[in-house]
């Protein structure tokens, strides 16, 4: 394509501008010929989109991975806390330790499915034993806390000894 060839977006065709018109130095702004990039010299490229996004993906894969392992962790971390919340207010504030195994076997039952779905190098047993670190404090808090000795107003005693204290 040359420069008079194309148009811009109001429709006018732009023309090769010269630096210092007037002057002797005869150096174009713009190319006589070029060409855009999802146009070739036959028209318009079908694949010329799809070619340029790979050769893009290619320089961003470090930090498509480490977006990636945050997001993991960041989710994981987020099922850990929203366990500890449900035994903070279903175990201890409001006393139906029921509803707290059944919020924290779904919370972590989670953990361990987002774990399966972004860890897709690794056996399902192995991803349970890496969750196993975040499962064991949670499960063994909300048995602790749930088989606590309460006073008279349905209040944890705050002396007694728990399991992961």
């Amino acid at each position: 394509l040359t420069a008079n060839e194309v148009k811009n977006s109001a429709g006018v065709t732009p023309k090769a501008r010269r630096v210092g018109q007037g002057s002797s130095s005869g150096m174009h702004l713009l190319p006589e010929t070029f060409e855009l990039p999802l146009y070739g010299s036959r028209g318009l490229l079908p694949d010329r989109h799809v070619q340029l996004f790979r050769e893009l993906q290619a320089k961003w894969q470090c930090y498509d991975a480490y977006c990636r392992v945050s997001m993991g962790l960041g989710v994981n971390q987020m099922l850990q806390v929203l366990s500890y919340w449900a035994i903070c207010h279903t175990v201890v504030e409001n006393n139906t330790p029921t509803t707290g195994f059944a919020l924290v076997a779904m919370f972590q039952c989670s953990t361990v499915a987002v774990a399966a779905l972004d860890l897709s190098g690794l056996r399902v047993r192995e991803i349970v034993a890496v969750q196993a670190v975040g499962i064991v404090p949670c499960v063994l808090t909300v048995i602790s806390v749930a088989h606590g000795s309460r006073n008279s107003q349905g209040v944890l005693d705050p002396d007694e000894a728990y399991l992961t204290s």
